[in-house]
């Protein structure tokens, strides 16, 4: 009974004379190849002997073909004649040996071979990073968009800022090995066609594997500074996980009870697709069931009003309506936070639970902290820029605008106050220091200066 072994070959599909040279010395070890995997090849025991190897290139068969295609058997049976048998193929390769030392090379025109080898490198590398790459610009023209529309919501977004740098190395990934494709045909065409010449290519494949292993890295940073916890992503995972595994084996499958190549890759990017619908959507209802991702609030009680019921929530403020004014009226205090490294949103409101407090003092206000001065220069725009002077049809303009005002009483650098054409200044307010700046609005309660500066003070920042 003969004895196998696999062996993890980490070679270039391209380095035909490094893949070459393994198979000689396996071969005077006493192992031949007799199947030809993904990372992994399968070698049969044999007699130690000095075999000759040459791996070829086969660019019209696909994963989808039924092996071997008929043109690889016409292949075949040609090397067969020339005295060279089949090791083993698949739908991209096939490995040639002989243990004839004056028989002819299969490949002596370079010409040729160099036109065998991009052919294959057009199929296997290049038109399949050329997807990838539009994908990663999809992805960061995503990115940029939800940018323009929300800069702050995407600056506190943990998620979002640091998996955009995945998507950079994504990019950087899918164009290194297609430009050395592009710059090996352009020399080694010269080469072969001016002066008899092969060039080996050079591919860094290895470069392309570390850039990807980084964004994995990164992209797992940013799953568990997410709000949702490890496990939904671990659920996203088997969902890909199910979707690919279970495409590579209908594949397989199709393929060996030889089904059409365009029968097989139809039915197998549905069934792809389906699972990974079908587990997302699943993925998704058990998510907004069990409130994953939602920020957690200390619970004091509920209310019911117009026959819904709300809760009323205990979670700690800097500042409340009691700090600066008398009242006994009854609150609900709610803090929701969202972090990145470049900002830290924090939304804070203390309302009144209505009726029975209704008109009370209300404090909503949000803290954005920031070690970054352009960060600050974003936020800060973006807020004096969501309220802009309206103009209607009839010429009337509503102004709803923050205008300057002195900053001195506050401590801060800046101090903004909001003007309505209608009604004036209204109490609210935008106030920045460096690394702070804070939005503070107040209903049912119109600040005079002692109680603003107050506000300013515990606001503040500390250091």
């Amino acid at each position: 009974m003969n004895r196998t072994k696999r062996l993890f070959v980490p070679l270039s599909i391209y380095d035909q004379q490094a893949m070459e040279t393994l198979l000689e010395k396996q071969a005077a070890q006493g192992w031949l190849l007799s199947k030809i995997g993904g990372w992994f090849w399968t070698f049969t025991e044999i007699q130690p002997q000095t075999l000759q190897f040459a791996v070829t290139y086969f660019s019209k068969a696909t994963e989808y073909d039924a092996l071997p295609t008929d043109a690889q058997k016409d292949k075949e049976d040609l090397c067969a004649g020339s005295g060279w048998r089949l090791a083993a193929r698949r739908h991209d390769i096939q490995v040639f040996y002989t243990a004839d030392a004056d028989v002819l090379p299969l490949e002596t025109d370079p010409v040729v071979r160099v036109a065998s080898l991009y052919r294959a490198m057009v199929r296997l590398t290049i038109r399949p990073r050329l997807f990838t790459l539009v994908l990663c610009l999809f992805w960061l023209g995503k990115y940029w968009l939800d940018f323009r529309h929300d800069a702050i919501g995407f600056l506190s977004d943990s998620f979002d800022i640091l998996s955009l740098p995945v998507w950079f190395l994504l990019l950087l990934a899918c164009l290194v090995e297609p430009i050395a494709c592009l710059a090996w045909h352009r020399r080694a065409g010269r080469a072969a066609e001016e002066g008899g010449l092969f060039l080996s290519p050079r591919i860094p494949a290895r470069v392309s594997w570390i850039l990807v292993a980084v964004a994995i890295l990164l992209l797992c940073l940013a799953a568990f500074g997410s709000p949702l916890p490890p496990q939904w992503y671990l659920g996203w995972l088997l969902i890909c996980a199910a979707a690919i595994g279970g495409g590579t084996w209908l594949r397989k499958r199709l393929r060996e009870k030889e089904y059409p190549a365009g029968l097989n890759q139809a039915v197998t990017g549905l069934m792809v697709l389906a699972v990974y619908t079908v587990g997302i959507v699943v993925l998704l209802a058990v998510s907004l069931g069990s409130h994953l991702g939602q920020p957690d609030h200390v619970v004091a009680g509920s209310y019911e009003q117009n026959g819904r019921t709300y809760e009323i929530y205990n979670d700690p403020l800097p500042l409340v309506a009691e700090d600066l004014t008398e009242t006994d009226a009854r609150y609900s205090r709610r803090a929701t936070a969202y972090t990145s490294p470049l900002l830290q949103q924090s939304l804070y409101e203390q309302s009144p639970v209505v009726p029975q407090s209704a008109g009370a003092p209300t404090l909503r206000y949000t803290i954005y902290d920031t070690d970054f001065a352009f960060v600050q220069n974003i936020v800060v725009q973006q807020l004096l820029d969501e309220h802009q002077d309206e103009v209607y049809e009839d010429g009337t303009v509503f102004q709803d605008s923050y205008s300057a005002i002195d900053p001195a009483p506050y401590g801060a650098q800046a101090a903004y106050q909001l003007q309505w054409s209608t009604s004036g200044p209204i109490p609210q307010y935008l106030l920045c220091w460096p690394g702070r700046v804070v939005e503070l609005r107040f209903a049912y309660l119109i600040p005079n200066e002692e109680q603003l500066a107050k506000a300013a003070g515990i606001l503040a920042p500390t250091d």
